[in-house]
């Protein structure tokens, strides 16, 4: 099961097109992030997001699911 890990709103996600070192192109986004299993608190660049929906702020990488700060 993937963790769930809450970012910053008032800091907007920030969706980047990035190139593996195959050059295969992949989308990625840039949080502030809120108690990150691995990270703790601060900006990160997320792996490969797999989807992501606008509306609701939702972001699903690889290995994490990130949501809007309450």
């Amino acid at each position: 099961m993937k963790p769930i890990v809450q970012y910053k709103t008032y800091s907007h996600p920030v969706i980047n097109l990035m190139y593996d070192s195959n050059d295969k192109p992949f989308w990625c986004a840039r949080l502030e992030v809120v108690n990150h299993p691995h990270i703790g608190d601060g900006t990160i660049r997320t792996s490969e997001i797999v989807s992501f929906n606008p509306q609701g702020g939702i972001i699903e990488t690889r290995n994490t699911i990130y949501v809007p700060e309450l």
